[in-house]
């Protein structure tokens, strides 16, 4: 942990102890009609719409993950993992 030196506008006052954060920010750009939806859903689950895309960011990161499993027919056929053999 670090002393705090300088307080941006947003941040909270220093307490003395600048705790390390794991934190990242990104920035995207939505139509109006996904900020539209977004905002609905958000405001109907009551929650942020920053928690909304997190949770989709990691949504789509796990499926990823999931899909990179499962080796494809290509690849296995590449490296000599998948035998093909004719129907008789």
């Amino acid at each position: 942990m670090s002393r705090c030196s300088t307080m941006k506008h947003d941040a909270a006052p220093c307490t003395g102890i600048q705790m390390p954060t794991t934190k990242h920010r990104i920035t995207i750009n939505l139509s109006d009609n996904e900020y539209g939806q977004l905002a609905a859903l958000a405001e109907v689950h009551d929650v942020s719409m920053s928690w909304i895309g997190q949770r989709a960011i990691a949504a789509f990161l796990e499926h990823e993950r999931a899909e990179a499993l499962q080796l494809p027919l290509s690849f296995a056929r590449r490296h000599g993992a998948f035998k093909w053999q004719e129907p008789q």
